[in-house]
């Protein structure tokens, strides 16, 4: 509960002192994440996008990843990701029906395990995909690539996990 509301908080804040906006959106998505050492899980995101101009926008977007699995000497454990963060967002043609974007930004992940404790880490990210549909309705399909190292301290060892790799997002996109 008190990470979802740090992440509203710092989503509401990001909101209220953006720059003025030419266009903004809000999008839902499911998102599939790759990770180099923990097995792929799952999460479910939501993005907010405040135009900067016609092809450059301020994007924010918050995914919760609840099911990495991991073994580590016989233990198994369960790790959850929640990365929040924003970046910027160029869209190559945002008047046309068919859009290709390019991203590029920085996260702050909450990391949590069953067992042990992780640290909390920044990570950055790029990404690549488009977005289909109507001025104000459209369907979205991104690629991102991950870049996060952590560890997990179950109190004999610390172990650090790899979770690079590439995340999946698919899901809708509203523009007004």
């Amino acid at each position: 509960m008190k990470k979802t509301l740090l992440t509203l908080t710092v989503l509401a804040l990001c909101a209220v002192f953006s720059p003025p906006a030419t266009a903004a959106s809000f999008g839902a998505y499911g998102s599939y994440w790759d990770a180099e050492d923990a097995d792929s899980t799952t999460g479910i995101g939501v993005k907010f996008g405040f135009g900067l101009s016609k092809t450059v926008e301020l994007e924010f977007h918050g995914t919760y990843y609840n099911d990495f699995e991991e073994t580590i000497g016989g233990t198994g454990y369960r790790i959850s990701a929640l990365p929040v963060g924003g970046g910027l967002r160029f869209n190559l043609m945002p008047e046309k029906k068919f859009n290709v974007a390019l991203g590029l930004g920085l996260s702050y992940v909450f990391m949590d395990s069953n067992i042990g404790e992780m640290d909390d880490k920044f990570m950055y990210y790029g990404l690549a995909g488009f977005d289909v549909g109507s001025d104000t309705t459209r369907f979205l399909l991104e690629v991102m690539y991950r870049r996060l190292t952590s560890n997990i301290d179950d109190g004999v060892s610390v172990t650090d996990i790899d979770f690079d790799g590439f995340s999946f997002n698919t899901g809708v996109l509203w523009k007004f």
